[in-house]
Parts: C-alpha cells; structure tokens; sequence
C-alpha cells in the first residue's frame, strides 16, 4: 500500500485512461490508510459482523452483514462491495472448526455502460465487487489475504456455537457476536460485587480498608459506564475495553490484598483471546471471600453499651476495647468506664471494683487498617473478664462525654 501513496502526476493534453482513476484511488486510499495507522491503534480488524443465530445453530454460517478493514487498508463491506457465500460447519468427524476468510480478488458487476444520463444512471455504472470465501484451511488457492475468521465447537447438543478460545482482531466492540456475552456476564457479576462492597463498607470503621473499599467501587461503577456505552451506541476500540478491565483488576487485586498478575502485558490485537483471561481473573477475584477484621459493635441500650462475645474470642491471643472518635484532634477519657459482665456491673459500679482492667496502647505492635481516630485498650485477662466469657457479654454504662463516640470489641488470634 505504501507504493501507491504517490499522487498521480497529471500534465495538460496528457491521455486520460483508466488506470490513472484508478492510481488516483489507490493514492487517496493508501494516504487514509497511513493517517489511521499513525492515530496509534491498530486500525484493522472486524467493524461489524450480524450473523444468522439461526442458521449458526444448525451448522451454516452466514453472513447477514460484515464490515471489516484488511491490514492492508482494504475496506470490505457486505453488501456494499462485497459477496460471501454461507458456509457449513458442518464436517464429517469433527465438533471445532476453524473458519478462515479468503479474499480472492474483484469482477465487475456489469459489463456494459450507461447510453446516457438518465436518472438509473448510477444503477448502470460497472463497479467493483470483490470476492471472498470460506474455508476451514488456512491455505486457498488464489487467496490474495487470508483472515483467520472464528472458531466454532460443537455442544453434546449437536448445537454449533462461537468458541471462547479465539477472538480476531477488532476495530469496534459491541457490534459482533464475539466478547458479547462475557459483557454481559461481566455486568451481571459486576452489580453483585457492587452490593458486596457496599455490605463491606458498613462493616469497616475508617483507613485504609474504607479508602480501598471506595476506590474499587470508584472503578466498579467506571466499567459499569463503559459497558452500559458498549452495549448501547459507543462502540470503542477494543484496546480502551482492555485497559478499563486492567484497571478493575488492579483495584480488585488491591482491595483483596492480592498480586495482579501479567498486569504489564502490552496489548495484543491479533489475540483478543487475552481479554478472556483477565475476565476470568477478575471474577476470581470478585467471588474471593476477604477475610474481616475480628470485631463486633457495642450496642446503647437502657443507657448501658453490651456486646455479644462469640466463641472465638476464648482463642484470642489479645482483646482490644476499639473506641471510634468523631474527630481525630478529640480528646477522650475513659478513666471512668468500668467493663463487666452484664449481670456484675451494677455490683461493680456499687462496690466500686475495678471491672475488667483496660490499658491504652498508643501504637500497636502489630499492622490494621483502622484509622487514626480510633483508639486502642487492651482488656486484661482475669475473673472479671472470664465472667464475661461465660456469660458472653460484656458492658459498660453510658456516660455523657461519650456521646459521640463509637465502641467495639476487636480480637486478634496469632
């Protein structure tokens, strides 16, 4: 294509012939051909492509509509400057086929030219068609660019149907049978793993996890735009899908402190396959189960915070009274809260006992995700602490300075 970009030298008298409209084409074409390339996508591939479902079911494939651009710039269009016969899948002993398209060459459609200037006049204008075929060998006699098409396997069903293994190179997303309804089940699992980040999100008190928590979300709802636009009337490049899956898969990643993996990969338009794998990587992450933080909430009730311990708390190593400022700049004192059972803690407000003892730690020894608001007592063993596991609850009365603050109960087993 390259060796036709010059223009056509024209000079005053010279003879006019049919190969000089014709240089004159391949010139404009190759000089289109050559912006597109430098735009930085790859600018070949599949545009558009309607099958009939019907027929694919039973072994034909046939070609409603297509538009596709060779890697040599050509532009092929059905019906516009092209034919393509259906094909069966049909083959004796064999459940996957491999389809190849092979462009063979042009014929004009008529022979003869318009007597005059009538109004049918463009209908009697010979043009060019070109003729394609299928085949499910790579090779084919007279084939001037072949183009591996698809490929298609065969259900217990004896029902034909696009294989998952192999996409060819596209230019627009959304407007071919192919990633279609990997959309589709991507949007499906994406509004699942929305309401899940959500229930995640009620459940962590501040930091890093409720920072990581809206920045997935952040990228959830970016996806769910671009797919809503695929599935609609903005049919992109399929690089720019790639990229917005990459990112998801990264936030994902992150919000379940995991490792991404091949995420440098450079994009690979002649194996959209790929796409598949990230897919397949993003809902494995998104059905991955993160593992919580070991803690409960108090709860105000009769004026008295109460908790219900469970029965991995007797397996804690260590036990962390969580209180939650409104601000991290408030100062707060607990000098004043006495921890007990539910049923001792009047008798330890009466006889004024010390409860469970609780000390401050400032900066704790081991790593969370809590934030800076949050302030850390370890609750000591002893019998006012192993009345409280028997009973499984522990409490403390309200107090007026109190009012803004949240409580739990946080235990960490080593």
């Amino acid at each position: 294509m390259d060796d036709k970009l010059a223009r056509v030298s024209w000079k005053m008298g010279q003879t006019l012939l049919p190969e000089h409209l014709t240089a004159m084409e391949d010139s404009l074409l190759a000089n289109t051909v050559q912006r597109f390339r430098m735009q930085g996508l790859p600018a070949y591939g599949i545009g558009k492509l309607i099958l009939n479902e019907t027929l694919l079911g039973e072994g034909i494939f046939s070609v409603q509509e297509m538009t596709i651009v060779l890697s040599s710039g050509l532009l092929l269009s059905i019906p516009g400057n092209a034919g393509l016969s259906p094909f069966n899948l049909n083959l004796p002993g064999t459940a996957n086929v491999a389809l190849y398209l092979h462009i063979l060459g042009d014929t004009p459609t008529a022979e003869s030219s318009p007597e005059g200037w009538g109004d049918q006049v463009d209908e009697r204008i010979p043009r060019i068609m070109h003729r394609m075929a299928l085949s499910s060998e790579q090779d084919y006699r007279g084939a001037i660019e072949t183009l591996k098409l698809a490929e298609f396997r065969k259900s217990v069903e004896s029902v034909w149907q696009i294989s998952r293994d192999y996409i060819p190179p596209l230019l627009q997303v959304g407007t071919s049978p192919f990633l279609r309804s990997e959309m589709a089940s991507l949007s499906e699992a994406l509004a699942l793993f929305q309401y899940n980040l959500y229930m995640d999100a009620v459940s962590y008190l501040s930091g890093d996890s409720l920072s990581s928590v809206k920045q997935c979300l952040k990228s959830v709802f970016r996806t769910q735009r671009l797919l809503a636009n695929l599935g609609s009337q903005v049919h992109l490049h399929p690089f720019f899908l790639c990229e917005e899956l990459l990112t998801l898969y990264t936030e994902v990643c992150f919000y379940r402190n995991t490792t991404p993996e091949n995420i440098t990969s450079p994009y690979n338009h002649d194996q959209l396959a790929f796409l598949q794998t990230i897919l397949d990587l993003i809902n494995t992450q998104m059905q991955m189960v993160r593992a919580l933080p070991p803690y409960l909430p108090f709860e105000l009730s009769d004026n008295i915070y109460k908790v219900k311990l469970p029965d991995e708390i007797r397996q804690a190593t260590n036990v962390y009274l969580l209180a939650q400022k409104d601000r991290v700049i408030s100062r707060l004192s607990l000098d004043e809260v006495k921890l007990a059972c539910l049923s001792r803690l009047p008798v330890v407000h009466k006889m004024a006992l010390q409860g469970v003892p609780f000390k401050k730690v400032e900066h704790p020894s081991f790593q969370h995700s809590f934030g800076a608001e949050v302030e850390f007592y370890q609750l000591k063993e002893g019998e006012e602490w192993d009345n409280a596991l028997n009973e499984k609850v522990v409490a403390f009365y309200n107090r007026p300075e109190l009012k803004d603050t949240a409580f739990y109960i946080f235990w960490r087993i080593e």
